[in-house]
């Protein structure tokens, strides 16, 4: 049966006792697909969330216990299914004095105790395998109480009614088992292994081999096992609710009231599980170009165009802005919704602000509402979502109110007719920022800052760039001595995340800034240029580089790193012989970002210089393929920075291909930053493993800040691997590409001059 590449979840359970607790939630419209072959019966079904996106969810159970059968279900869901995430639900025994019956466990280990052990003369020898699930759950429910009190507090309270349920009897058996109290979770080690739990001894021993664990179940370590063996990146989450003390207790719980205990267990394991649906805490599916899509034929439903446009995936998100635009009366509301209730990740800030420009006049309306409606999310949203409505502007500035009760309502619209682009508004924005108290001040002077960098960036008009300039320079200045101005927020962080594209006209009024009498002015056009790919500030830039401090380096650095032309090579060779000690490494680790254009005499003595680990990898990426450069690079593969274990195994995957597929493919599963599996998964796609360049596609959705967290170099590798297979590779390569600040044909050109991928 060919896989479907829309399931979002999959909810497996051991027990069918279990299972039945589930089913009883499910919303009455569900499907029961059967497998021919095996009578095994799988329930489709679609599960709403507050977001107004349903989750397309299956569901099933093993029948009985242990780690074989849960391995081969979860194989059997994998394949038929190809679900995002995996749920494995029920009960567990405790193993610690403060996990009572009727907590929660989550783990964020799964032990198989058993597996790989050794029997010898001396007896038996626990061996063990370890599976860690997927961090993001783990931290979504660690914080629940603090992200979402009320969600929490209600569990809470279905919880206590549950409780009163079991009769004063059954209660007075399990005294001192079961909790009484709120509902607690926990998150740690879970130990999975072929035994019931039963024995105090036995409950000692397990946690001689690990003092944290919290349970003991039976299938965990082979649905985990069934995941990493198929070589998949599916998210895996283990919920378990606490039915016995795994000791000599067992038995006594068991028999109280015919499993009530086991009952309250699962329903509390379950509230969890509801309540991460209900606030849409899981990552939905993305279209495998390599699988055809379930009911092809079947009218797509405005969830569906919406699950598109506000999923992960830009391909289908940028298909699905044109077909949401085109019908306001329908999408308006559910956008509005997303905007309340939704995170803006990287590809919501981009996509939405295009969906709404395109919308025009309905949509304007609908978010200067939002903006004056004192709810500081949505309105902060909102804000953004006003970049491509510029005839909202001058209804947006009189929201700029003197009244300091409307302050947030004043400084969000400020923001916006910064995203707007608005330069008229520049003089009223100034003013109302500087002529209020200085508390005021200290409310709107960081966003009028923000405003007047989101202008001068996407300004080409000469006269507006110098004015915008101008009341930069009179808003920096009025704020020194202003401790919260300064102190509150990262002034050349902010900076940066609203210059990273600059327009050329630009870039040409900032030069005047280099080198200025006032280190703020100077720190500002650095920063801004330490992103831009302009040839014509080569020459500047390392003027700049002469009494230079520390950070005036580094952003030299991050600009002459990107530059791959011979004109750029040419330029640094003739300084290095003459600069200083303390700016020689940045000419290195320019050079070493271009070392594909050097060589013959230069190239040696350059080569021997280039003694730090990251210019080092920088360097055996862009020369390409060369004797003892994967010797080298595997010895990086555990190095201390995230980035730089990711470029190693690029650097090995370019001089063994195939032959280093294992190894980077161990190494992607320890994989500890979105940042590092992004390039691990880049370097199995350059050694052909098959499906890893969908693999790279999910991770890059991951990362939140690619320009400010990874250099060019790196950026444009990720946009080139992952345009490389697929029939929309192209549209893949493009829509990352824009993300990322990177042209598709630039990366695809200068990647295949040291390192193609063949």
């Amino acid at each position: 049966m060919q896989k479907s590449s829309r399931i979002d979840l999959a909810v497996l359970f051991a027990l069918q006792f279990e299972f039945d607790e589930f089913i009883p939630k499910l919303p009455s419209a569900r499907t029961v697909d059967t497998d021919a072959k095996t009578e095994r019966a799988f329930v489709l079904f679609e599960q709403q969330s507050q977001e107004g996106t349903p989750y397309r969810c299956v569901t099933s159970f093993i029948g009985s216990m242990g780690a074989q059968d849960a391995a081969l279900l979860t194989s059997d869901v994998l394949n038929r299914y190809a679900p995002h995430t995996v749920i494995l639900v029920g009960i567990a025994g405790s193993l610690d004095a403060d996990v009572l019956v009727g907590d929660v466990v989550v783990a964020d280990q799964i032990n198989d105790y058993i597996q790989d052990g050794r029997v010898d003369n001396a007896g038996f020898q626990a061996g063990g395998r370890s599976y860690r699930p997927h961090t993001r759950l783990k931290n979504a429910i660690q914080f629940l109480s603090i992200t979402h009190p009320e969600a929490y507090k209600a569990m809470q309270n279905d919880a206590a009614q549950d409780l009163k349920t079991i009769t004063g009897a059954d209660l007075a058996k399990a005294e001192g088992m079961v909790r009484t109290g709120e509902l607690r979770q926990h998150i740690g080690h879970l130990a999975s292994g072929p035994a019931v739990g039963a024995s105090s001894a036995f409950a000692a021993w397990l946690r001689s081999q690990d003092r944290k664990y919290l349970a003991l179940e039976m299938e965990a370590a082979g649905v985990m096992d069934s995941v990493y063996l198929g070589a998949g990146d599916e998210r895996v989450l283990v919920i378990r609710g606490i039915s016995d003390m795994s000791d000599e207790r067992k038995a006594t719980l068991d028999r109280a009231g015919k499993g009530v205990f086991r009952g309250l267990a699962t329903r509390n394991a379950l509230r969890l599980l509801m309540t991460l649906l209900q606030l849409g805490k899981f990552e939905r599916a993305m279209v495998d170009t390599d699988r055809a899509p379930v009911d092809v034929h079947v009218p797509r439903s405005a969830s569906d165009w919406m699950a598109d446009l506000t999923g992960p995936d830009p391909v289908p998100g940028a298909r699905a802005v044109n077909r949401v635009a085109s019908d306001p009366d329908t999408y308006l509301p559910l956008l509005l919704d997303v905007l309340r209730t939704r995170d803006m990740g990287l590809q919501l800030e981009h996509r939405l602000p295009i969906v709404f420009g395109k919308m025009g006049e309905p949509a304007a309306e609908a978010l200067l509402e939002v903006l004056g409606s004192g709810n500081w999310w949505p309105m902060n949203r909102a804000s953004r979502c006003l970049s491509k409505l510029p005839q909202a502007a001058h209804r947006a500035g009189q929201l700029i109110q003197p009244d300091v009760g409307s302050i947030d309502v004043s400084r969000l619209a400020i923001e916006a007719l910064g995203w707007m682009g608005a330069t008229d508004y520049r003089s009223e924005i100034l003013d109302a920022t500087l002529q209020h108290d200085e508390y005021a001040f200290e409310k709107l002077g960081f966003y009028a800052f923000r405003a007047f960098a989101l202008m001068l960036a996407q300004c080409i008009d000469t006269y507006q760039i110098e004015n915008v300039m101008e009341r930069i320079v009179k808003l920096v200045r009025s704020s020194v001595g202003d401790e919260k101005f300064a102190a509150g927020y990262d002034i050349n962080r902010e900076w940066r995340s609203r210059t990273e594209r600059m327009t050329p006209q630009a870039e040409s009024a900032l030069m005047r800034w280099l080198g200025h009498d006032d280190p703020q002015l100077a720190d500002f056009a650095l920063i801004a240029f330490s992103q831009s790919r302009n040839p014509k500030l080569l020459t500047p830039m390392l003027h700049i580089l002469r009494g230079a401090d520390a950070s005036a380096r580094l952003a030299v650095y991050e600009y002459l790193a990107a530059q791959d032309s011979q004109q750029a090579a040419v330029a640094i060779v003739q300084e290095l012989p003459e600069s200083k000690d303390s700016v020689r490494w940045v000419y290195l680790g320019a050079l070493s970002c271009m070392m594909h254009r050097l060589g013959g005499d230069v190239l040696e003595p350059i080569g021997k210089a280039l003694l730090g680990e990251h210019t080092q990898l920088q360097a055996l990426y862009t020369k390409g393929p060369h004797s003892g450069a994967a010797d080298l690079a595997e010895g990086f593969l555990d190095a201390d920075g995230d980035s730089d274990r990711g470029a190693a195994a690029i650097v090995l995957a370019i001089n063994r291909g195939a032959n280093a597929a294992e190894t980077i493919e161990r190494r992607s599963r320890f994989a500890t930053t979105p940042v590092e599996a992004a390039l691990l998964f880049s370097a199995s796609v350059r050694c052909g493993v098959k499906g890893a360049d969908v693999r790279l596609h999910r991770q890059l959705s991951e990362l939140r800040h690619p320009i400010q967290d990874l250099p060019y170099l790196w950026r444009r590798e990720l946009v080139y691997a992952v345009s490389r297979r697929g029939e929309d590779g192209q549209e893949r390569g493009q829509a990352w590409g824009e993300l990322f600040n990177v042209d598709l044909d630039d990366a695809v050109s200068e990647v295949n001059r040291f390192a193609p991928i063949t």
